[in-house]
């Protein structure tokens, strides 16, 4: 009976021993996999922030882009009133330098036409003088 129960005890210890090593087999797995998807989830976490950052950075240079934009257009803007501001402005010198020089004219033709009166009366006055 001894040998038998050293044989179930060799036996037992030969099944303690394979039922270890079977237990730290699914122990080391379940930790592998653990470790794997702490990795998994940490490289998640990793392009989640990247994503973030991407998105935030995409979303800063539209609105960049939209600034520009804008600032294009208002700039067109203001150059189209200059611009027709000086046409404006070049159009009323024109018309400034034209009434001034039709002004002229017609000071000179005034000027012109009283020399013409005075010459005539000059000259009446001369011939009333002769004749006298």
């Amino acid at each position: 009976m001894q040998s038998l129960s050293v044989r179930n005890t060799k036996q037992q210890i030969q099944y303690r021993d394979w039922s270890y090593t079977c237990h730290q087999r699914r122990l080391s797995e379940i930790n592998n996999r653990k470790n794997s998807n702490d990795k998994n989830y940490l490289n998640i976490i990793e392009f989640s922030r990247k994503n973030k950052f991407f998105n935030s950075r995409r979303k800063e240079i539209k609105k960049q882009e939209e600034i520009l934009s804008q600032n294009q257009k208002l700039f067109n803007k203001i150059v189209n009133i200059k611009s027709s501001f000086y046409r404006s402005s070049s159009r009323q010198s024109i018309n400034s330098n034209c009434s001034k020089l039709s002004a002229r004219s017609i000071e000179q033709k005034e000027k012109n036409i009283q020399r013409m009166k005075d010459n005539s009366i000059q000259r009446q006055k001369i011939s009333q003088m002769c004749i006298s």
